[in-house]
């Protein structure tokens, strides 16, 4: 991002540096910095960020945001009311200036190795960059948007703990394809019920616009329920009521095959791994490369190199 974009953004004001700087690596770890980064100081319940500004710049970082007064006239430095409200902002600005897709994946579990399988999948045609590691809160999500250089997707993994936490990472991601891989027990103690899992999980379509695409697992209890006319409800699984459907399934010690039907069509697949829960997760992703116009045998490529 070039630094009038951050300004932009954050409504912040330049105490010093050049607003027409580019910056190109984006961090809250001070550890983490490389040259010509910004740090984002984030203030936590026992500490502080801003107490390592001086930390970052000697590891590389040449700009930062802050909230507090500070003075580094040979950087460039950008005030702000609120650091962790700048990092969010950020995002949200780089998302709709810059033309690229986003893949949105949630799920109670299995979000990690589906977010991977789509990944594969989608990166057979498209420069694609996917959320690393466990970023996929309303810190990590940012930081992973805010990775963006030129590719053409982004397959970003969407975690919650509590209702409207969904909804906020949505309204940051505003996904154009959204998959929900089931609805099961975790997080119950904090929502209370299945049924407040499945609202929690819905909250992922807050930020999409209508007619795009949510892929749902139908053969899940919850998700079977789901009803949204504005949005094109796409639905995999083995059970009848699926679009894309799975049948013949063999599950062998180190991968599974399984035959996908779909629009009057049949092909065999392959999947590396074992479980069934992987041809769940190969049904997802076979989903999202039709939806991104990618072809079957990449798909299938896609796959078998999960």
């Amino acid at each position: 991002m070039k630094v009038y974009e951050i300004l932009e953004a954050t409504k912040g004001i330049l105490v010093s540096g050049n607003k027409e700087d580019e910056i190109c690596f984006f961090s809250q770890d001070s550890r983490q910095m490389k040259n010509g980064g910004m740090y984002i100081p984030l203030k936590g319940e026992r500490f502080d960020g801003h107490d390592f500004i001086e930390s970052a710049f000697q590891t590389g970082a040449t700009a930062i945001i802050t909230a507090k007064d500070v003075s580094y006239p040979d950087k460039i430095v950008i005030k702000v009311e609120d650091t962790y409200q700048a990092l969010k902002d950020m995002a949200i600005y780089l998302r709709s200036h810059r033309p690229v897709k986003v893949v949105g994946v949630t799920g109670s579990v299995g979000k990690t190795s589906t977010r991977d399988m789509v990944y594969s999948v989608v990166k057979q045609k498209y420069k694609t960059l996917k959320t690393e590691g466990n970023y996929n809160n309303e810190i990590g999500l940012p930081l992973t948007i805010l990775r963006y250089q030129d590719e053409e997707v982004m397959v970003l993994e969407m975690g919650m703990n509590h209702l409207n936490e969904m909804s906020r990472l949505s309204m940051i991601a505003h996904p154009d394809v959204s998959c929900i891989t089931n609805v099961g027990t975790a997080h119950i103690g904090e929502l209370g019920s299945r049924e407040n899992i499945l609202k929690a999980k819905l909250e992922i379509t807050d930020g999409m616009k209508d007619q795009s695409t949510l892929i749902i697992n139908n053969d899940n209890d919850m998700l079977q329920t789901v009803d949204l006319p504005r949005l094109n409800v796409v639905r995999v699984g083995k059970n009848e009521g699926a679009s894309i459907q799975a049948s013949d399934i063999e599950l062998f010690e180190d991968h599974s095959t399984f035959i996908v039907h779909y629009h009057d069509q049949s092909e065999k697949i392959w999947v590396p791994v074992q479980g069934e829960h992987n041809v769940f997760n190969a049904l997802i992703a076979i989903a999202v490369g039709l939806e991104l116009d990618i072809s079957l045998e990449d798909i299938k490529k896609g796959i078998q190199e999960f």
